[in-house]
């Protein structure tokens, strides 16, 4: 039978196919033509790794190869907030703790740090402190905070994407904040079932301002519920419940029963009641006096960003709805068992 010519009697740049040519993959060289890199995998932009980060090409016919990407100034090359929450699967919402909220809550707006999350042996999360991805800030007024309740009052939201930036004159990595969503919730009178809250939720990357979706709050009479619509679409993609029988509701004490609020994340189409979940966790005795809420977020197994970040939007709203008591201290939590 014809076997071919032997293995180092190939012609110059042909190879076998289970095999690759080294000197082609070398960090410092682009990628060869017809060879398309596939979204990267790892967390880039990590001050403290001196190591590219790591992605795939695929050659024709032949197997996938992963090599690293070069350095850019002897630092980790960056993603993008996209990238950033593609390759999340669970994130950390903290709400930034602020003195003035004891002397003037009226002043305080409200503002978010949203990290990478770890699980724990017993399986909760906690934050990765390397892994801080967005900043959160609150613009609305003073009086609409005052005089209103979390279930009306309008305000807005920029989420800034921490995007590192080599300094050649410190030879270090700085932090650049670039603006990266938007969310608004307008006034509404909220009465029982009639005129629920609703959040949209904008890209504005990079000059873009496009719509990715909006959060609803319909009315429920055991739980506490929000839908998930992406894009323009009337039915949602997801839900998120929470049974409005838990203690954490009603009660902050750091016993078990009340230092964990749970919201299961379904998903509609497949009648999948627990794809993810939104977890409230006790923060804290001193955070707690402030009312200062964190929530760890599981996220169900998709790539999309946009839903992602509809889901940590959903989360932002649930803190101002479910967990916010001004401006009457425990009002919302008392009312929340009828949803008014």
């Amino acid at each position: 039978p014809n076997q071919g010519p032997p293995p180092q009697q190939y012609p110059p740049q042909q190879y076998p196919p289970q095999q690759y040519p080294p000197q082609q993959y070398h960090p410092q060289q682009p990628s060869p033509q017809g060879y398309q890199p596939l979204p990267p995998q790892a967390s880039y932009g990590n001050p403290q790794s001196m190591q590219g980060a790591p992605v795939t090409y695929i050659a024709p016919g032949m197997p996938m190869q992963t090599m690293q990407l070069p350095l850019i100034m002897g630092l980790p090359y960056p993603e993008n907030p996209m990238q950033a929450l593609e390759r999340l699967q669970d994130a950390w919402v903290a709400q930034k703790l602020n003195w003035k909220e004891i002397v003037a809550p009226c002043l305080v707006q409200n503002k978010y740090k949203i990290y990478g999350a770890k699980s724990k042996k017993e399986g909760k999360l906690k934050p990765d402190k390397n892994d801080k991805l967005f900043k959160c800030q609150e613009h609305s007024t003073c009086c609409c905070r005052l005089m209103f309740f979390p279930d009306c009052r309008e305000f807005t939201m920029d989420v800034d994407f921490k995007q590192p930036v080599y300094n050649p004159s410190t030879g270090k990595l700085k932090s650049n904040w670039l603006p990266f969503l938007h969310l608004k919730r307008d006034f509404t009178c909220t009465i029982g079932c009639f005129f629920r809250p609703v959040m949209e939720v904008t890209c504005v990357y990079n000059g873009m301002h496009e719509k990715i979706g909006y959060v609803e709050n319909p009315w429920g009479c055991l739980n506490n519920t929000f839908h998930i619509h992406h894009r323009s679409q009337a039915e949602p993609i997801f839900t998120v419940k929470g049974s409005i029988f838990q203690c954490g509701l009603y009660c902050r004490c750091p016993c078990e029963l009340c230092k964990e609020v749970k919201f299961h994340i379904g998903d509609p189409k497949t009648k999948a009641e627990h794809v993810g979940q939104i977890t409230k966790t006790w923060a804290g005795c001193l955070k707690d006096i402030l009312n200062t809420d964190n929530f760890g977020v599981t996220f169900p197994q998709v790539s999309n960003w946009e839903i992602k970040a509809l889901l940590l939007a959903c989360t932002v709203f649930m803190d101002y709805l479910y967990f916010e008591e001004k401006p009457d201290k425990g009002h919302n939590q008392q009312l929340s068992l009828i949803h008014i």
